[in-house]
């Protein structure tokens, strides 16, 4: 399209990816251009028309008389001051002069805010689409990427790509002026025109150069924040550890680094950008002075050098705007590829449609079927990018029956939370099927089917809010009596009742200031007030005490508040409310069945009765 080809000029933000989601973002704003174009083409014309009065004025100055023979450009400007009393024709060409800069004051200013308003607008929709496009991303990508990484993504990168906005804004009305001010000097006199010009493309010739050298810089920027963000994220949420284990100089040493890094990429950047300015005026400068000279040489009058030389000497700003600006997108070119490579991978259909209904046909999904178990055949899981031997699921076949409570058993990474991610569709399997009654779970409409589904556990984190707000968050219309009662069963409810502010205590990001009971426990009925299809506990009693463990058993046994559930444990009093077991090992099914019959479980009575778990 027309269209989209405009936008990539404008808005070339991300190299190679013309039919990228980035076109959305400056197609909205291709409106703005003619209007910047015409503000920057008046600005220009008013201050050559009033460097143009110069002409006259200097004439007037001089000898009280203008000649006939003046450049054809200024004739109308001649004519203009003839037309004025002799004694007061200095004072109107000097008025006419003064109102023209006004008026061009004025403009400047309009010109400002409106790329102002524009730059956040964009700023604004980059933000956005980042957000949308991270919500519809498939979750193995968070797997394979660092948060930290990402959090930079989203605060220093997209404040970067916006950044360009600006400079390619500046770069238009800039290049639109230069018009104006380059047809003046050729009107005024073409021979000094053509030297100008002649010098004018010998500068962009080394900016262009120039700006390729930036540009590799400023992918060391990007690179050298991502550091930064990991080193400070780790900061914040690792400092415990640290400091139980003694590794606080260790640490400040690994963020000094980083943050020098990030000192040395951005002073680099700095220093070349400005370096630009003063090598472009004393090139620039080296032009007024050849200019001044060759004007001598092919006798030019001194009124018409001096509005020629003017004119040049008011050209500079322009210029510098479009190489400091061109040098400007060069800068942040790191930042752009990062952003523009984000929003230009697929995303997935699943949590597309999980997103935005909108985009789900009608009739694409099934509806979720009622009352039905859940069948796993020769599902296999392989991490993105590993091989045979990264795989975390092995053709694994078993059932999870509807309206009981299943024990999911096995060692660390034997693949039960694996298991657990393609149950809430957050993976989808590499190999075989996953059927819901006679439906396979691919097929089902995923807002339903995620909507019957409750998670809690020890990796559940709690969101920065209120504690109403952590238990609402899957049922955001619950009344404070269904707070309460799940807020009971989950036994929590003591501990909300005894915080001064109830309900509305604030809670920290991931509820860092309660303690890791009391987040399992808020998290627990979090869960329990969806009364869930499919409650599922991830280790949901591991830093429960046993009074509140007691609470938790009673309530696996008493499914009022959920259907079927799913259960990962590592304690035997937990395991021991469960009436089926599925036993996993190395990423495969080695036996499954009535828990009580289950031959693991009696391999591992002795660690039950002595406290150590089940492995």
């Amino acid at each position: 399209m027309v269209s989209d080809r405009i936008a990539y000029v404008f808005f070339p933000i991300g190299k190679g990816h013309r039919d990228t989601i980035m076109l959305d973002i400056g197609r909205p704003f291709l409106w703005a251009i003619p209007v910047v174009v015409v503000l920057g083409l008046l600005g220009a014309l008013l201050e050559g028309l009033g460097i143009g009065l110069l002409v006259p004025l200097m004439y007037v100055s001089l000898s009280q008389t203008i000649p006939d023979n003046i450049p054809t450009l200024l004739r109308p400007l001649a004519e203009l001051t003839r037309s004025f009393d002799p004694d007061v024709r200095l004072l109107y060409i000097g008025g006419v002069i003064l109102a023209l800069i006004l008026l061009k004051a004025f403009v400047i200013i309009a010109n400002a805010n409106l790329l102002a308003a524009i730059d956040g607008r964009v700023g604004h929709r980059i933000r956005r689409k980042l957000a949308a496009h991270l919500l519809r991303t498939d979750y193995p990508y968070f797997l394979q990427h660092d948060a930290a990484d990402l959090v930079n993504l989203v605060a220093t990168d997209s404040w970067r790509a916006s950044e360009a906005t600006r400079h390619i804004f500046r770069l238009v009305a800039a290049t639109a002026a230069l018009l104006v001010f380059g047809t003046f000097l050729c009107l005024i006199e073409w021979r000094l025109f053509l030297m100008v010009g002649a010098g004018v493309l010998l500068i962009r010739a080394g900016q262009s150069f120039y700006s390729r050298r930036v540009r590799k810089k400023s992918v060391w920027v990007s690179r050298a924040n991502e550091t930064l963000a990991q080193r400070m994220l780790h900061l914040v949420t690792g400092v415990r550890i640290m400091r139980v284990f003694g590794r606080d100089r260790y640490e400040k040493a690994r963020f000094d680094e980083a943050s020098e890094d990030v000192r040395r990429a951005m002073f680099e950047i700095e220093r070349a950008t400005l370096v630009v300015g003063p090598i472009f005026e004393f090139c620039l400068a080296l032009l007024l002075v050849a200019t001044l000279l060759a004007s001598t040489r092919l006798g030019v009058e001194l009124p018409v050098t001096a509005a020629f030389l003017v004119l040049l000497y008011r050209l500079q700003p322009h210029l510098r705007t479009v190489s400091e600006a061109r040098v400007g997108l060069a800068s942040l070119q790191g930042s752009i590829d990062v952003v523009a490579r984000l929003l230009h991978r697929p995303v997935s259909p699943a949590e597309s449609a999980a997103t935005d209904t909108a985009e789900q046909p009608a009739g694409a999904a099934r509806p979720v079927p009622a009352g039905a178990s859940i069948h796993f055949e020769n599902v296999s899981y392989r991490f993105p990018g590993s091989d045979r031997g990264g795989m975390a699921l092995r053709e694994a076949s078993f059932s999870i029956p509807h309206g009981r409570t299943t024990a999911l058993i096995g060692r660390s990474g034997a693949g039960k939370t694996t298991i657990v991610n393609l149950l809430c569709r957050l993976l989808e399997p590499s190999e075989g099927r996953i059927r819901v009654g006679e439906d396979d779970l691919d097929t089902l409409d995923i807002v339903a089917w995620r909507r019957q589904i409750a998670l809690a556990g020890q990796d559940i984190d709690l969101i920065e809010g209120t504690i109403r707000e952590n238990l609402i968050y899957g049922c955001p219309d619950a009344s404070d009596e269904d707070i309460y009662e799940a807020a009971r069963v989950a036994d929590v409810l003591e501990l909300v009742q005894g915080l001064p502010q109830g309900l509305d205590t604030s809670v920290t990001t991931r509820g860092l200031n309660l303690s890791g009971g009391q987040r399992q426990r808020l998290g627990l009925a979090r869960a329990l007030l969806r009364r869930p299809e499919l409650l599922i506990l991830d280790e949901a009693t591991n830093a429960v005490d046993g009074v509140s463990e007691t609470a938790i058993i009673r309530l696996l046994q008493d499914s009022r508040w959920f259907e079927t559930g799913l259960i990962i444990s590592h304690r035997r009093s937990t395991l021991a409310a469960c009436d089926y077991g599925i036993v996993l090992q190395d990423g495969g099914v080695v036996e499954q069945g009535a828990f009580a019959s289950l031959d693991y479980v009696d391999r591992m009575e002795a660690p039950f009765v002595s406290g150590e778990g089940v492995q």
